[in-house]
């Protein structure tokens, strides 16, 4: 519970200029076409929030795998393009960048994916994530540690990760 207030409050300290959201996004991409459209509106968008990570987690249709794969794939394509969007507005971050915050989840769906010894790249990802927003605002009061969303995917991943590190 403590993790998910944590992601909610808006830490808005007076901030002189709009900070970015930051974002990460858990995605059950090949599940279902949407998935990969969406990630790719993400991307076009990419400008906006400050995108902290995209993990690849199963679905229901999708049980046993995950596709960290796809996600790449689609963040190359976006880099093909990604200097065309910077002449229109500024803040698009290069793939390079976001290829290094591709990580996957545990492929185990639902409550299999939770508990001692499911860890995974993206439920240690998310950790660190937290945990660096958190330590950012508790010992500078930095206005850039405004607030982490986890969205749009199955919640296994995400689900382990206050069993594994209680003291988030």
């Amino acid at each position: 519970m403590l993790m998910a207030a944590l992601m909610l409050i808006p830490w808005d300290l007076g901030a002189q200029e709009q900070q970015k959201q930051r974002v990460i996004i858990l995605t059950d991409v090949e599940n279902e076409p949407d998935d990969t459209q969406s990630l790719i509106r993400l991307l076009l968008y990419s400008n906006l929030p400050e995108i902290k990570g995209i993990i690849a987690t199963t679905s229901v249709h999708m049980k046993k795998e995950v596709h960290p794969g796809s996600i790449r794939k689609a963040i190359r394509a976006y880099g093909m393009v990604q200097a065309n969007l910077a002449k229109h507005e500024a803040g698009f971050p290069v793939a390079d960048s976001l290829l290094l915050l591709v990580k996957q989840g545990l492929p185990e769906y639902g409550m299999n994916a939770v508990g001692d010894g499911r860890d995974s790249e993206g439920s240690d990802w998310i950790i660190k994530t937290l945990q660096s927003a958190i330590l950012s605002f508790i010992f500078s009061i930095a206005p850039e540690a405004k607030s982490i969303l986890v969205s749009h995917g199955p919640g296994g991943t995400m689900g382990g990760t206050p069993l594994k590190k209680a003291e988030i």
